[in-house]
């Protein structure tokens, strides 16, 4: 390759780079971005023009890619894997602004080219702004004909006005100190790290125990055993839990997180296993409007929904079914059963600059608690050595003494049905994917992020 051509393909990379970091910033003009996101990747093809790399084919076992293990080299490395990295995080990029705003169709070229055999649903990636969600009741229906009641739950105003505002001290400021005493980063994602609090039990009678947590968790503690009470009559399973594990995350509007299952240690080690129970606390308010966008809809809510759906690790086919809640109220508490596949969706359209903060909290029957100098995976809670440690660190100011009182008392929650979904994936020309179809790998579905 030429200089001039190294040159070219250095000032390509910037432009996508230099539209990523538009995109994330206040107010940002989609338009522009999304023709540098064109002009970047224009020396991989004519995006209108862009052929599939990777022939799919139909057939009973669905569709595949012409892939196999004991394919020769040349057969095997496509033309997708000439693409570089940056390369492929534009187009991936491009695609999301084309699926988020009804233009799927443009941006299957481009998604064939990259290997992607089927995509994350239309109505999930271009979700609705609005909260469309609507009040109902926190019991378990038992109406067959709308099990996707069963997926998940949501309250509003679970929280007291004085415990939001005690996590958002600790969670929602992206340079607070929880957040630089672990590095915490998003592009690239920094590497996941969570505590454990343990629950104690003592037996009350033969068919009752009680559950307390140590006094020295303090407010966190009082947040986590109302959770627990409140969430026990729809998760009885509840009952056996032992420890509880949290962790946060603190994202631009416009990212969002792979669907994933909650597992001990990020799945590693011979057995996976799941949580009882996950429990979702929206942090962030609602963004503002502003007058530099056209669209202000765009500012209804800081990032994208999340997504719950029916497919567990033990499933033979992709999700059929999901529910998304889509967080327009700060403080909105969901909670799903520990073993379901999940993920958040990335925000789409303009945005005022403000940012998704969520608190994670996973009830377990057992989970290994692992001491270490460094941040990671199930790490016992830091409390401060000692009566002169800063009270400004995120260890001493999230287990600071509860602010509910009879004087400061907590809301009664109202309960809200998320948003049912009847397809979670669709092929790239926009059909549902069906059982018949088969399990693509996991790289072969394309996500946006």
């Amino acid at each position: 390759m030429s200089n001039d051509q190294d040159q070219s393909k250095t000032a390509q990379e910037m432009l996508a780079k230099k539209a990523r970091l538009m995109w994330l910033q206040a107010n940002p003009d989609m338009e522009h971005i999304e023709d540098l996101y064109r002009s970047a990747i224009s020396s991989c093809c004519c995006c209108c023009s862009l052929k599939s790399a990777i022939q799919p084919v139909a057939s009973k076992a669905g569709i595949r890619r012409r892939f196999c293990d004991d394919e020769s080299g040349d057969e095997k490395h496509s033309a997708a894997t000439a693409i570089t990295d940056w390369q492929r995080l534009a187009m991936e990029q491009l695609c999301m602004i084309l699926c988020q705003t009804e233009r799927s169709n443009e941006a299957k070229p481009m998604l064939e080219k990259l290997g992607y055999v089927c995509r994350l649903a239309t109505c999930v990636l271009n979700y609705p702004l609005q909260d469309d969600t609507t009040t109902g009741s926190s019991s378990i229906s038992n109406n067959s004909s709308n099990r996707t009641d069963i997926l998940c739950h949501a309250w509003d105003s679970f929280l007291s006005t004085c415990e939001l505002q005690h996590l958002r001290d600790v969670f929602e400021d992206r340079n607070a100190d929880y957040w630089l005493q672990h590095d915490y980063r998003v592009e690239p994602p920094s590497p996941y790290f969570s505590y454990v609090v343990p629950l104690t039990r003592s037996k009350v009678s033969d068919s009752n125990h009680k559950v307390s947590i140590d006094d020295r968790f303090g407010c966190l503690g009082d947040i986590i055993l109302n959770l627990y009470q409140h969430l026990l009559p729809l998760f009885p399973q509840l009952s056996s839990a032992t420890m509880v594990e949290f962790w946060a995350h603190n994202r631009p509007h416009p990212t969002g997180h792979q669907f994933h299952f909650d597992s001990d240690n990020e799945g590693q080690g011979r057995i996976i296993k799941n949580p009882i129970m996950t429990a979702i606390f929206y942090l962030s308010g609602v963004g503002s409007s502003s007058d530099d966008v056209e669209d202000s809809a765009t500012h209804f809510a800081a990032g994208g929904p999340s997504i719950v759906t029916n497919q567990t690790l033990h499933s033979r086919h992709m999700a059929t079914k999901a529910v998304m809640s889509i967080a327009t109220s700060p403080g909105r508490l969901v909670a799903f059963d520990g073993k379901l596949l999940h993920g958040v969706i990335p925000g789409k359209g303009g945005h005022s600059g403000s940012r998704r903060v969520t608190l994670m909290l996973a009830f377990w029957k057992r989970i290994r608690i692992r001491p270490s100098e460094t941040p990671g995976a199930a790490r016992p809670y830091p409390f401060p050595t000692s009566a002169s440690a800063p009270t400004d660190r995120w260890n001493n100011l999230l287990v600071r003494p509860s602010t509910v009182t009879a004087q400061n008392p907590r809301p009664v929650p109202v309960s809200r049905n998320p948003l049912p979904l009847d397809r979670v994936y669709e092929t790239l020309d926009g059909d549902k994917w069906t059982k018949a179809m088969g399990f693509p790998e996991y790289d072969q579905v394309y996500q946006g992020f």
